[in-house]
């Protein structure tokens, strides 16, 4: 009779997983956040942000010692803003200062939905109004760097608004109906599609949005003139390498793109590490710390796609 019972509620199994996976994704747990940075990242500012649907996320500022620029660092699906504290790290530099926060229902910021890139936008072009209210950083260029979702919302936020100077996203899905999908391999295999097409219909419940809309690849052309750089990992299992390409093809020029060859979804492998903080460095520094359209002594520019290194101007 036990067997007879599991039998008959099989066909309901995906639909109980996908209804799961929906609620998670868009209810997802909130990880606390320490009461302070770590001190090797030196002096900082606690910071509240206001969206243009009225939440308040929290924040940290990072001023630097020589400031030419502003670099926010948005962290991915899940987590907060202590995600890009070793990002700040590989980019740092006495003259770029940093902004990270925590996106809405993460962290120390209000909300109780995670729309996964779509509202999250307002999150991002509500840090761009602050840095632009402040004397000391209201002229100053402005580049962003995401992680996953905070790669989608980087460059949805920079195809809507041209404050936002130079753009570089890690593990960036091209749409999050195709990242569902991909989702839903990665759980269940050849059987994905009992996961993700239930599961995109539920999730319409609390995300407000049609997940086929919310798409970096349809947007991301109207970033041009302005640079983009796209990363990914060559083993990432969650977003496929695929989408990188996608949106490396979708973008205009300038632009760059870097599969990184032992590298998964947001961690990258330790012997590739200084190389890749090292391109992305000098991505901003060549696009914030010179004149739009001129390059910075002994640079050129790119637009090229690298499997992990520099190609060759």
């Amino acid at each position: 009779m036990a067997w007879f019972g599991f039998l008959a509620a099989a066909p309901a199994l995906p639909a109980v997983f996908a209804w799961c996976l929906a609620y998670w994704s868009t209810h997802p747990i909130r990880i606390p956040v320490p009461g302070r940075p770590p001190p090797d990242l030196g002096a900082y500012e606690d910071v509240t942000l206001t969206t243009s649907d009225g939440l308040r996320l929290s924040g940290w500022y990072f001023p630097a010692s020589q400031q030419q620029a502003v670099i926010v660092l948005c962290h991915g699906h899940q987590f907060h803003r202590c995600q890009m504290l070793d990002v700040m790290r590989g980019l740092s530099s006495e003259r770029f200062g940093f902004l990270m926060f925590d996106f809405r229902c993460a962290g120390r910021s209000g909300g109780r939905i995670s729309t996964i890139g779509a509202d999250e936008v307002a999150d991002l072009i509500a840090a761009v109004d602050w840095l632009k209210a402040r004397p000391d950083t209201a002229c100053l260029p402005i580049g962003v760097f995401g992680y996953s979702m905070g790669g989608a919302a980087a460059l949805l936020a920079a195809a809507a608004d041209e404050r936002i100077r130079a753009v570089a996203s890690q593990g960036a899905y091209a749409s999050l109906a195709r990242a569902i999908r991909d989702r839903g391999r990665f759980f269940a295999g050849v059987l994905g599609p009992l996961v993700s097409i239930p599961a995109m219909a539920f999730g319409r419940m609390w995300l407000r949005h049609n997940p086929a809309d919310i798409a970096p690849v349809q947007v991301v052309c109207n970033i041009a003139p302005r640079p983009v750089m796209i990363c990914h990992g060559e083993w990432d299992p969650f977003i496929a390498p695929a989408d990188a390409r996608a949106l490396f093809e979708a973008a205009g020029p300038p632009k760059d793109l870097r599969i990184v060859p032992r590298s998964w979804h947001i961690g990258i492998d330790d012997v590739e590490r200084p190389a890749y903080f090292a391109d992305l460095r000098a991505f901003f520094e060549r696009h914030l710390l010179s004149e739009p359209g001129v390059p910075l002594p002994n640079a050129t520019d790119q637009t090229t796609a690298g499997s992990g290194r520099r190609e060759p101007p």
